[in-house]
């Protein structure tokens, strides 16, 4: 029925995460499909695609989905299907593997690490760290982010009242998670949602050009990330901090790395030629992918 992988990508993300939260099987693909290192030296070589198929939470999930229908079709079409679901796979295994090694260095050359007394406390430590479950969905969106941003950057994307629409959905979607807190996410205030919405709409109004090239799309995208991201940190919250878990933020910068160095690989054979207007908009859609990377 769908005619290009990134739309088939974007549906199959929430329709994963919805049936592992109605059937409550979060455990079970935390053993099974969640990719962490034990599990991989353990031979489950399926969670290097299994894991980017999986999210945690709705509100980033659904963003992420939205993001890659805006300008995942528009990618898929000027580098071809295999190159792009390859790019999809390929830098969220990456990313994951490179998160685990970079904590676990992290953790090892720890000075309290060296301080522990015992082998069995340390390789108990050690257990934790190569135990230690993550998912990569994110990561394959900013790789994605990245490979767009460099290879097909200047290719038109959408109209500028789809992209406000794509935008207000999202916006929608994290009132959602806001309203059913039980269900979604921690109790959080629903202001957190007016600061994103009135974001979209202050940037909706802006004179933007009736058709949006991806660079600028993925520009104004993140730039509203960071700015909800700032904005929702300054306000109160119910029952605590505002984060709502660690950010893996090495898995993100990893995938950033494989889909910049991906594009880098596309636009070689094709001697594409950049002038300084599109190689500005380029800089500044990556760096804004960096930032949010970062952050999120």
């Amino acid at each position: 029925m769908l005619s290009d992988a990134a739309s088939a990508i974007a549906l199959a993300l929430p329709t994963v995460h919805g049936v592992e939260v109605m059937f409550r099987l979060r455990r079970w693909t935390m053993d099974w499909l969640d990719f962490s290192g034990d599990a991989l030296m353990r031979g489950r070589i399926w969670i290097l695609l299994t894991s980017s198929m999986l999210h945690n939470n709705w509100a980033h999930m659904g963003r992420q989905s939205l993001l890659l229908l805006l300008v995942g079709p528009a990618t898929e079409r000027a580098l071809g299907r295999k190159s792009f679901t390859a790019a999809y796979f390929i830098s969220g295994a990456g990313a994951c593997v490179f998160s685990w090694r970079l904590f676990r260095h992290r953790l090892l050359c720890d000075p309290s690490f060296h301080a522990i007394e015992t082998d069995k406390d340390k390789q108990n430590v050690a257990f934790i760290a190569d135990s230690c479950p993550s998912r990569g969905a994110s990561a394959c969106t900013y790789a994605l982010s990245a490979l767009a941003i460099i290879a097909v950057g200047d290719q038109p994307c959408c109209t500028s009242a789809s992209f406000s629409f794509v935008n207000i959905t999202a916006g929608a979607i994290l009132a959602l998670c806001r309203l059913t807190p039980d269900v979604f996410t921690p109790k959080r205030r629903l202001k957190e949602w007016w600061t994103y919405f009135a974001g979209v709409v202050a940037i909706s109004a802006l004179a933007l050009p009736r058709s949006l090239d991806i660079s600028t799309s993925l520009a104004v995208w993140w730039a509203i990330g960071m700015t909800n991201w700032k904005v929702s940190n300054l306000l109160p919250h119910h029952g605590g901090p505002t984060s709502g878990g660690a950010c893996d933020w090495e898995s993100h910068l990893a995938g950033i790395v494989f889909g910049a160095g991906w594009g880098l690989a596309s636009c070689l054979p094709r001697h594409q030629q950049m002038d300084i207007v599109g190689l500005a908009r380029r800089a500044l859609a990556l760096s804004l992918t960096i930032g949010c990377g970062l952050l999120d």
